[in-house]
This record gives structure tokens, sequence and C-alpha cells, in this order.
């Protein structure tokens, strides 16, 4: 007797309070798949993407023990920002079909993952002896979090990266050390007085921006998120009210720093987009310069 392929499917969905084309962006573009795909624990390495049909997206899953499991798809369908199907296994074997939905609600998007498999008792060995119904969830709970918190955020944000010829912790020092911010701070031509530093998540930051006009610009901001030699967040609470945030990824030949600011709304971020984005830039030469700076003084 035939299978019912209700039997060989496994099927997951969430709802998330996102765009359509936001959530297709975030599980197609591989500058962003790359960082939630998988569940809790697990990243994603050797990462090669080709998001075309008969295209191949091939990448290692890392488990929290180290193990590393190759994963071998074949995009079948690709019709945006509403649907995909590949072939998924590790190259050897397919594992199973997915079929990728993507459809709009009232609230955002519902997404449904629909896996099905060569037979019933396959799809049962990858629930029951790998829990594939919750990492499902864990999958889909991580895909949420990084939209909200990544690219939610893109439209109101300006994001720059620069790679400086220095490690993480050269890096960190220079942004850390109250005395060395001070000579970095700001656009350029303008100078600093820090009155307080408080450098822990929620410890205050109070200082004076001097600008080139003769003007003082009195700043008051919170240490929001610290994580040594990675991260450096703090939210500024006087005038224009912004999140900037500053990570450093370890690459060949030294650090990419990461340098986002986000604001609180679309409008406000438009109307001085064209001052922050050029602000940033020199901001974050200065940044380079005084850790060059650093390094030279050992």
């Amino acid at each position: 007797m035939a299978t019912d392929e209700k039997d060989c499917e496994l099927v997951l969905q969430r709802e998330l309070p996102f765009a359509r084309e936001l959530v297709w962006k975030a599980m197609t573009d591989p500058a962003h798949v790359n960082n939630w795909w998988g569940p809790d624990g697990f990243t994603c390495e050797d990462v090669s993407l080709d998001f075309q049909v008969g295209g191949i997206w091939k990448f290692d899953m890392v488990g929290p023990d180290g193990t590393r499991y190759p994963n071998h798809s074949v995009f079948k369908e690709i019709t945006p920002p509403s649907r995909m199907v590949f072939d998924h296994g590790d190259g050897q074997r397919v594992w199973f079909e997915a079929f990728v939905i993507l459809e709009e609600t009232v609230i955002g998007t519902l997404v449904t993952l629909r896996h099905i498999f060569p037979s019933q008792d396959s799809r049962d060995e990858v629930v029951e002896k790998y829990g594939a119904i919750e990492g499902g969830k864990q999958h889909l709970a991580k895909l949420e979090a990084y939209v909200r918190e990544i690219l939610s955020c893109e439209n109101r944000s300006d994001s720059r990266s620069k790679m400086l010829s220095a490690s993480p912790s050269e890096v960190f020092a220079a942004i850390s050390d109250s005395a060395r911010v001070a000579r970095w701070w700001g656009p350029a031509g303008f100078t600093n007085s820090i009155h307080q530093f408080e450098f822990c998540p929620g410890g205050k930051w109070l200082l004076t921006m001097h600008g080139p006009d003769g003007k003082d610009y009195p700043n008051e901001g919170r240490f929001t998120r610290i994580e040594v030699d990675k991260v450096f967040e703090v939210e500024h609470l006087s005038e224009h009210h912004f999140l900037l945030t500053i990570e450093l990824q370890p690459k060949a030949g030294g650090t990419e720093v990461k340098w986002r600011q986000t604001f609180d709304t679309i409008e406000h971020y438009q109307h001085i987009a064209e001052f922050v984005a050029a602000a940033n830039e020199q901001n974050l030469e200065r940044l380079a310069a005084e850790v060059q700076r650093g390094k030279s003084a050992v």
C-alpha cells in the first residue's frame, strides 16, 4: 500500500510581525542567512550559496559540541518573495525536499517550512533521534530574533565597516580607555572633554564635544552592551536619540570594525542621514588613526 505523503512530511509554521520582503531577505541573502541559520547553539561555516534555480548551497553546521554536519542543497524553484523549493541532503543523498513558503498576513508574514521525506521511517527518525520539531521551532525563533534585531533597523540606520591592521584587543583598547576615546571621538575637527565614563553595561557616559566652530555640545549616553574585544554599544540620550553598536570581528590580517548607528524612526534618520554618513566615516578614520597610534607607542 502506498504511503500517504502526509505521513512523510514535517510542517512547521511561525507568524512574524515583519514585511514579507524583509523575511525573504533574511532567508536568502548570504550576508544575513549565515548569521542565524540552524537551531540554538549551532553555527554555519564554509558556506557557499548560488541562489538560482539549479544553484547549490553548501555549508557545515557546527553543533555546540563542535561536531560538523555537512549540508548540501540544490534549488529547484525560486519565486521571490513567496516561495522556494530545494532538495536537501549531505551531497551523498537527499534527506528531504524542502518547501519554504512566505504568506502575507494582517500582522506580517506567515512562514511555513514543509519537509517531505522519502519515507515515514526517515521522517520519524529525524523527529525522534535528532529532535527535528524542537530544532525547527528554535530555527524559526532565531529567524524572528534576527529580523527584529538586525534587518528591521536597516531603513533607520547608518551602517559601515572598516578593516584595521590590528587585533580586536588592540582596537578594543582604543574604545575602552576614556583618555584615548577623547582623542578620536566625533567627526573631523572635534575635540572632547569627558566628564564621566563608567565603562560597563548600565554605566553613564557624560562628555562635551567641542566643535571646530567653537560651539560646545553636551552629550549624555548610557552603555548598554559591552563584550571585551567584541562589542561596544551605547545609547545616546541627549538631543538625537540613537543606539550606536560597534562590533569587532577578527579577520585575516586584522579586525573588521562594523559600525551601526540606529535611530528611533525612519523619518528622524532620513532628516540627518547625509550628515550622519559623513560624520561616521570620519569617526571611523579617527578611530583607525588612534589604534595605529597605540600600536606605534608600544
